[in-house]
């Protein structure tokens, strides 16, 4: 998988949830403007409140796994990629009503259930 960047949304909700792992790129927020995404490096807990870092999906993944306990698989189903998610080796969830044949979507949907419904 390529180096997909969260979107602002995730990248939001990530540092709501206590992200704070260290990002080459940030999304900052000015007043009256669209997020935009910059070259500048920053930790969640010392950035300022309008910017939020920017992760890959693959350092979330990392993070959901390591520092949250919560184990994300993929796999596919004949033309469609399902997920399932476990905490501390047992299954918690399995997507059967979405369905994407693209991964990064997957990848997405699995990462906003965790943060929405498991932290």
């Amino acid at each position: 998988m390529d180096e997909v960047i969260v979107e602002f949304k995730l990248a939001k909700l990530l540092k709501e949830k206590g992200f704070n792992k260290f990002c080459n790129l940030t999304y900052i927020v000015w007043p009256d403007e669209k997020p935009q995404l910059v070259a500048t490096s920053c930790y969640n807990s010392t950035c300022d409140d309008n910017w939020y870092s920017a992760p890959t999906l693959v350092s979330v993944l990392d993070w959901l796994r390591i520092d949250k306990n919560l184990f994300v698989s993929f796999f596919p189903v004949g033309d469609i990629i399902e997920y399932k998610i476990y905490k501390n080796g047992k299954l918690i969830y399995e997507n059967e009503n979405e369905v994407s044949d693209v991964f990064e979507e997957v990848c997405k949907s699995a990462i906003e259930y965790c943060l929405e419904q498991l932290i």
